[in-house]
């Protein structure tokens, strides 16, 4: 099974180092928690099936080395 769409929770804080590396096959991240305040390190690395533009909630007040390294992201906002 490869996860192609991912929806964080509401309840959830914090993304942990290395979650979701190399999930190659996922192309949707949506982020519904409105307490996410960090990003870890290398969370999201060579995640390579993404696409668009990257919405980081204003609550997110931390996002660590390398966590969207070598996806393909066109943009942030």
């Amino acid at each position: 099974v490869y996860l192609s769409i991912l929806a964080i929770p509401l309840k959830v804080k914090t993304i942990g180092t290395q979650e979701f590396i190399r999930c190659e096959k996922l192309k949707c991240l949506i982020f519904n928690s409105p307490n996410l305040e960090e990003i870890g390190n290398g969370v999201f690395r060579d995640c390579k099936g993404f696409q668009g533009n990257l919405i980081v909630p204003d609550s997110v007040i931390e996002i660590q080395n390398s966590a969207f390294e070598s996806s393909k992201f066109t943009g942030t906002s």
